[in-house]
């Protein structure tokens, strides 16, 4: 007796395409289940890496300190020896940093594996203000960032009234723009106010003789780059005190 037709069907061999098809899902999945188990494997290792004394903190580098201390910025920063590398918030660590002495920026960064560094811009201390005995040092935008004795290269400001910013400003402008081996000799800044900032300067002198100096009226912080021009004219010049407010005709001072 002749077979069913459906039987005869059900027992006729898949095509080559049919075949092909199938072996495309089955590798398909496959890809799935193991592109899966990949991400699960990154996930626990991560979590491991995250919550797991694993990558930890060896190494607090500090960079950019002349006049900071190296010790009291790293005490600063909060950052421990074995301190999870992964959970460390470096934005919360420049903010610890930021009111030690002598900073004026921070950034904060890790250094794979195991080094946290710490990269500071200090204040420039162009002056240095005496009051009442106290001395406040003067940055290059005329405010004052901390209590303490004067650095190197630091002139002494006079003559500025209590609580006079602007003529602090002027002053550390005037000091800012002098060109670098003028400034290597200057000695004083008078800044009574912010329209009349005047320089004292000292002069080299053979050995054995008395350094001459040389005053010379700067008047106020603006046209700096032709007025430090002219304190540079004007200093190999013989009279003792100048007036380069107007920078464009220097004149003497009796």
């Amino acid at each position: 007796m002749a077979e069913d037709k459906t039987t005869r069907d059900r027992r006729r061999p898949r095509s080559a395409g049919a075949q092909a098809r199938e072996r495309r899902r089955r590798s398909k999945h496959a890809r799935r289940r193991w592109a899966f188990v990949a991400v699960l494997a990154v996930v626990a290792a991560w979590a491991v890496l995250f919550f797991f004394p694993v990558l930890t903190v060896k190494n607090v580098d500090v960079q950019g300190a002349k006049n900071a201390d190296v010790q009291q910025v790293s005490e600063a920063s909060g950052v421990g020896q074995q301190s999870n590398m992964l959970r460390l918030d470096t934005e919360q660590v420049a903010r610890n940093v930021a009111p030690t002495p002598w900073v004026k920026k921070v950034t904060v960064s890790r250094s794979w594996p195991s080094t946290v560094t710490i990269k500071i811009t200090e204040h420039e201390a162009v002056g240095v203000l005496d009051e009442g005995g106290e001395t406040s040092l003067i940055d290059r935008d005329g405010k004052v960032f901390l209590k303490g004795p004067a650095p190197e290269g630091a002139v002494p400001f006079t003559k500025v009234k209590d609580g006079d910013t602007r003529a602090l400003a002027a002053g550390a402008a005037a000091v800012d723009a002098l060109q670098p081996e003028n400034r290597k000799q200057l000695v004083e800044v008078a800044a009574p106010n912010a329209e009349a900032v005047e320089m004292t300067f000292e002069l080299p002198a053979p050995e054995g003789e008395q350094k001459p100096r040389k005053v010379v009226y700067f008047g106020a912080a603006e046209q700096l780059t032709e007025k430090a021009e002219a304190v540079r004219v004007v200093l190999q010049r013989e009279q003792p005190t100048w007036n380069v407010s107007n920078p464009a005709m220097p004149t003497a001072r009796d």
